[in-house]
């Protein structure tokens, strides 16, 4: 049989049908179909996935009628197999009707997934051009505001017109029916909406992924592990402010226990079908199929990380060791634990397995255990929705547990490491509005982003607004005193009512950025629209439109640099309406001999989000040393004179 390795959205082959147009009944009956590449994506968001150009490009075939005269017509195989969806190679060589107009046999519902690494996979990325104008945010709010103001006497005219265009919006408010997923007033995970169901969350992570594919990037295990602390560390920061106790990890000794908080997405009304919903009470069972995966095995692939942590050392899959260490400010071990913990470039997939990835699949086929039914799997099955489910939160804490136990095995930080002779922090501070010391979240309740024509209901929908959580810009001013000229590391944290935690999991990453000191005092204000944490453009939402998984085609590099980075409208953790208390933390540390920072562009740097998205082009990552430093490993220590920390007050105001 053909294999035709598809390079569509996860979510396309989740029973996607395509609607026939009702014909002509005084027409003459249609003539047997020829030999002729078909789209069976034609007229959705997934349009470009079945397009001739690309698929005859990239897999030497294209989808045709199943009774088509080409003489290999083959049943798709993989992720797109439906019934009534077929491929041929023939038809890539055949002369195409240029009006493209033949029309697919409606494909049917039941569509079959098998169990592979939808969250790494090794097919071979294929690029295309992502329309700029696919999810395009409006960030003018004036940009609907008509010049014209003498146009009143054709309010009536338009009114029926503005009315079908108004009934074109999708409205989505998480926060409320019937699109909220917990009961607001028994279920604490409600006040998480903002959060957890913010698309732009999942997109940044479906860029992430997409980057991070590719196994040669600089210290691509170290990124696993810090990216997704951050995010966890984040969710524990959000649960604190709404007075709910930081997430319990999802470790072993609940994998054979009922998972007390169900989780239902209902993202019909933005996709237009729904993922399978998991009941309260789910207890998890052994995968099984064609690709079975019992529980034990993951236990097994844990034990085996528990003692390579124990001995500090990495047994490859030649046999040879990888010790686990710290040297001379670098992290050496990180990355190598992190891509086995994944896993992806794992250095020995045999006897370390696949205990991030997996564990994400056995929950998200928990109701659908025999993987040969795609309606039956869960977000926590795919890339950019699994964020959405709390599960994921329980999950990443286990992880992130793996690699705090790591973090704690190394020396804890010396002061001459922390230290930075000859400059002192003098004053730092946050200023939003004027207002010092302040920073102001809000809810935002038409937060518009352009479509690219997702069938919604059976018509296309071009534009939604959301109700989402933001924040007021900021500036951060920070006067420092050195004795001589030399290039520093800025880093900027906020920390959880003004104390550091031991275990270092409840600091927040704001900002790092290099600068260029003089003798004597220098003031450095750094606006939050630089901040190297935050996305660098909002004119993609990934996440909406496309479901990157090992088979989907990838955008240019530059265009995945572009919409990765942390969501620049949950860039400050929410308030309360009378104020939370944060503390601002700002360290300014020496650079590494040789430190990368030292052999890169900063203007460069300056247009990515290189903290959690690193710089493309093959590029080292600019900061030598570990992600999270002096954070990431357990705090022993004190504020030192290149260090200051001040109180900051974070206000909220709406839902």
């Amino acid at each position: 049989m053909l294999s035709f390795v598809p390079f569509l959205m996860f979510s396309a082959c989740l029973g996607a049908v395509v609607q026939e147009e009702p014909g002509d009944p005084a027409a003459a009956p249609p003539a047997s179909p020829g030999c002729v590449c078909i789209n069976p994506f034609k007229g959705t968001a997934q349009a470009f996935a079945g397009d001739k150009a690309l698929t005859c490009q990239h897999n030497n075939l294209c989808y045709v009628d199943c009774d088509g005269a080409c003489g290999d017509v083959e049943h798709a195989s993989g992720f797109t197999a439906q019934k009534g969806r077929c491929v041929s190679k023939l038809a890539c060589s055949v002369p195409q009707n240029p009006e493209e107009n033949a029309e697919p046999v409606a494909a049917d519902k039941d569509a079959t997934v098998k169990l592979v690494d939808i969250l790494t996979g090794t097919t071979a990325p294929i690029e295309f051009e992502l329309d700029e104008d696919e999810a395009d945010v409006k960030e003018d709010d004036d940009a609907n505001v008509d010049d014209d103001e003498d146009d009143d006497d054709d309010d009536d005219e338009d009114g029926d017109d503005n009315e079908e265009e108004d009934s074109d919006i999708l409205l989505i408010n998480r926060s409320a029916a019937p699109l909220r997923t917990y009961p607001w007033m028994t279920e604490p995970e409600h006040n998480l909406w903002y959060f957890r169901e913010a698309p732009s969350l999942g997109s940044f992570r479906n860029y992430w992924r997409a980057i991070f594919k590719d196994s040669s990037r600089d210290r691509r295990g170290e990124f696993f592990f810090y990216m997704h602390r951050q995010m966890v560390t984040r969710y524990n920061v959000e649960h604190l402010t709404h007075n709910i106790t930081p997430v319990v990890p999802f470790s072993p000794e609940f994998w054979r226990q009922p998972i007390p908080l169900g989780y239902d997405a209902k993202l019909e009304a933005e996709i237009g079908f729904n993922y399978q919903a998991r009941p309260d009470d789910t207890v998890l069972v052994d995968l099984e199929g064609d690709n079975p995966l019992p529980i034990s095995t993951l236990e097994g692939w844990y034990k085996e990380i528990e003692n390579a942590i124990k001995n500090m050392a990495i047994v490859t899959a030649e046999g040879a060791t990888i010790e686990l260490k710290a040297v001379e400010g670098r992290d050496e071990g990180i990355s190598v634990l992190g891509d086995v913990v994944e896993s992806f470039g794992s250095v020995n997939k045999e006897l370390y397995g696949s205990l991030h990835n997996n564990l994400h699949m056995i929950i998200g086929w928990v109701l659908g255990p025999s993987q040969d039914d795609s309606t039956k799997l869960g977000v926590m099955g795919t890339t950019a929705k699994s964020i959405r489910d709390p599960m994921f939160f329980r999950m990443h804490q286990f992880i992130d547990d793996i690699f705090s136990e790591y973090k704690a095995a190394l020396p804890a930080y010396e002061e001459d490491e922390l230290s930075f002779p000859g400059v002192e922090v003098l004053e730092s501070t946050v200023t939003t509005d004027g207002k010092k010391n302040e920073m102001h979240t809000f809810t935002e309740e038409d937060w518009e982003v352009k479509l690219n024509g997702v069938e919604i209901d059976g018509k296309p929908r071009f534009l939604a607004k959301y109700t989402r959580m933001d924040n007021k810009p900021y500036n951060f001013d920070i006067l420092v005193k050195s004795s001589a000229e030399v290039k520093a590391m800025v880093r900027v944290f906020l920390t959880v009512n003004g104390t550091v935690n031991p275990e270092a999991d409840l600091v927040v990453e704001m900002d790092r950025f290099l600068v260029n000191l003089n003798e004597g005092e220098n003031k450095i204000t750094r606006n939050s629209s630089e901040s190297s944490v935050a996305e660098r453009r909002k004119k993609v939402l990934l996440e909406f439109d496309t479901e990157v998984s090992e088979n989907d085609p990838y955008p240019p590099e530059e265009d995945l640099f572009d919409g990765c980075g942390w969501p620049r409208h949950l860039m400050v953790p929410r308030g309360k309406p009378e104020g939370s208390t944060f503390s601002l933390v700002v360290m300014l540390s020496q650079l590494l001999p040789e430190d990368a920072a030292l052999a890169t562009d900063q203007e460069e740097v300056a247009k990515y989000a290189f903290v959690h998205c690193g710089l493309p082009g093959g590029s080292l990552y600019p900061d030598s040393r570990p992600m999270g430093f002096p954070f990431d490993r357990p705090v022993t220590w004190e504020l030192l004179g290149n260090m200051a920390s001040t109180e900051v007050k974070i206000y909220h105001e709406g839902i």
